[in-house]
């Protein structure tokens, strides 16, 4: 059985061990008030040549916000398309 998203985001967040795991994701734009969420990848595809991804960052920006919403930290990153 696979941890819980809260449990294996724990990994991160927790105990003295993890003092500069936290100091990076602040120093990222993660507050304080969201170090006790589960962390939730959101990756993006960033290729301004294909109309057909144009929107791509507008939904993920939609699916950014739903993840804070429903009590989770939103962690995203960016993948080039070929």
């Amino acid at each position: 059985m696979k941890d819980s998203p809260r449990s294996t985001s724990q990994d991160v967040y927790a105990g003295p061990a993890r003092a500069p795991h936290r100091s990076l994701l602040r120093a990222l734009g993660v507050g304080r008030g969201d170090a006790g969420k589960p962390l939730i990848g959101i990756w993006q595809l960033v290729q301004r040549a294909d109309p057909g991804h144009m929107h791509l960052n507008t939904l993920a920006q939609q699916v950014k916000y739903g993840v804070h919403q429903a009590g989770g930290c939103p962690w995203s990153s960016m993948l080039s398309g070929v």
